[in-house]
C-alpha cells in the first residue's frame, strides 16, 4: 500500500487551544520531519506520543514485548480529527526530534544518555529503558516534573 505524505495545519472548529497537550511537543525538528500517514491494523488505537510498529504489510499495530527496528513516533492517532477522515495516523519518519512527552514508563531511574524503546511494559505500552536486544529509538535529555525530553534517534539499532 502506498503512502501518503500529510502536513497537517488545520484545527477543528471543536478544537480547546487553550489546553496543552503534555502527550508529545516537538521542541525542535518539526520543520524538517517527515510525516507520513499509514493505515492501522485490525483494533489498533493510538494517540499522539504514542509509538507504533510499522509491519511487513505497510500497517500500524501495537507495539509487543520487545521494542523493534520499525518502530515510529505518532503524531496524529485515531483520537484525531484527521483520522475520523483516513481512517489511518500519522506517523513521524526517521529524524533527529527533541521531544518532550508525559507518555513513558515512570518506574525506572532515568540518566542523560539513556537510551529509550518502546514496549509493553505491564500490558500497556510505553517509553521505557531498552534492554538487551530491544530497539533503541530515542535517549533521554531530561526528566523532570513528570516529564521526559528526548532525542529520537534517525537510525535505531538493537541494545
Amino acid at each position: 500500500m502506498a503512502s501518503v505524505t500529510s502536513n497537517v495545519d488545520i484545527v477543528p472548529v471543536g478544537a480547546d487551544l487553550t489546553q496543552y497537550d503534555m502527550s508529545l511537543r516537538v521542541i525542535r525538528g518539526l520543520e524538517r520531519v517527515p510525516r507520513v500517514d499509514y493505515q492501522l491494523g485490525s483494533g489498533v488505537q493510538v494517540s499522539r506520543g504514542d509509538w507504533a510498529v510499522l509491519d511487513d504489510s505497510g500497517l500500524l499495530q501495537a507495539p509487543g514485548s520487545n521494542g523493534v527496528v520499525n518502530t515510529y513516533l505518532v503524531f496524529s492517532g485515531t483520537n484525531a480529527f484527521d483520522s475520523y477522515a483516513t481512517g489511518g495516523a500519522t506517523v513521524f519518519g526517521k529524524y533527529p526530534l527533541l521531544c518532550e512527552t508525559n507518555n513513558f514508563d515512570t518506574g525506572p531511574t532515568y540518566h542523560a544518555g539513556s537510551p529509550l524503546t518502546y514496549k509493553m511494559v505491564s500490558s500497556v505500552p510505553k517509553l521505557t529503558l531498552a534492554g538487551s536486544g530491544d530497539a533503541i529509538l530515542a535517549s533521554v535529555v531530561n526528566v523532570s516534573n513528570g516529564l521526559m525530553t528526548f532525542e529520537a534517534v534517525t537510525a535505531p539499532i538493537k541494545a
